[in-house]
């Protein structure tokens, strides 16, 4: 089955919750039992020297409480959701990673419509994209504001801290690279094009630690993604 790419579903940036100490620094995580949601994230606490638990959001708020966990690697609007600013005393505020969620229809449905259908699909979906973007953005900047506001410290990483993360995260992408093999490859070389274009070389708001890439097992193929490729963006 072919499809093609719609839009890309931000799920939130994801960030580290913690009681007694910030965790600014890969070591801070050491042998601490860390709060995981997917199996990607498992791989990224394990290679910085943590213990993943896979946990579900519902469940965070006790397991943080009782002490079943250290730390939480969860999105930033979890503080307001699931209560989190009351069981935590920091907010690591760097993105541990940016989780999106790709949206599909298959290929051959569309082929059928006419040029005019085509249009009116994509151009549909480029702006319904956006809206959920700025929605996102908007609901994540409010999540900070609120976990400030209820006394949580906010830690910003230094550049130093920032290499730390990146360094001994690095496998995550090494081994992304080797189950998607050319496919893969592909992807990251435009990502790296991307990275250096004058748009997207300064990076996110706010510091950055990592980009964990969630794999999606279909065969992505048409023109949108091809374009995708050739471009990276």
């Amino acid at each position: 089955m072919a499809v093609r790419v719609l839009w890309w579903q931000p799920v939130g940036n994801q960030v580290f919750f913690s009681k007694r100490q910030d965790v600014a620094d890969p070591q801070r995580i050491k042998d601490k039992s860390v709060r995981v949601l997917s199996e990607t994230m498992g791989k990224f606490v394990k290679l910085c020297g943590g213990k993943p638990t896979l946990i579900s959001s519902a469940a965070m708020h006790d397991a943080l409480k009782d002490g079943k966990i250290d730390i939480a690697m969860a999105g930033i609007t979890t503080v307001v959701s699931r209560d989190l600013w009351k069981v935590s005393g920091h907010d690591h505020a760097n993105r541990a990673c940016a989780d999106r969620i790709p949206a599909f229809h298959q290929r051959e449905g569309l082929a059928g419509a006419g040029p005019g259908a085509q249009g009116c699909h994509r151009g549909g979906a480029k702006r319904l994209e956006s809206r959920i973007r700025e929605k996102a953005a908007e609901g994540e900047s409010s999540a900070f504001a609120f976990a400030r506001e209820k006394g949580l410290k906010i830690v910003e990483l230094t550049s130093h801290q920032i290499a730390e993360w990146r360094a001994c995260s690095s496998d995550v992408l090494v081994n992304y690279m080797d189950t998607t093999a050319e496919l893969g490859s592909r992807l990251m070389s435009a990502y790296g094009r991307l990275r250096t274009a004058p748009c997207c070389s300064a990076g996110p708001e706010g510091p950055a630690i990592a980009v964990i890439f969630q794999t999606v097992a279909l065969e992505l193929s048409g023109p949108a993604f091809q374009n995708f490729l050739s471009r990276g963006t």
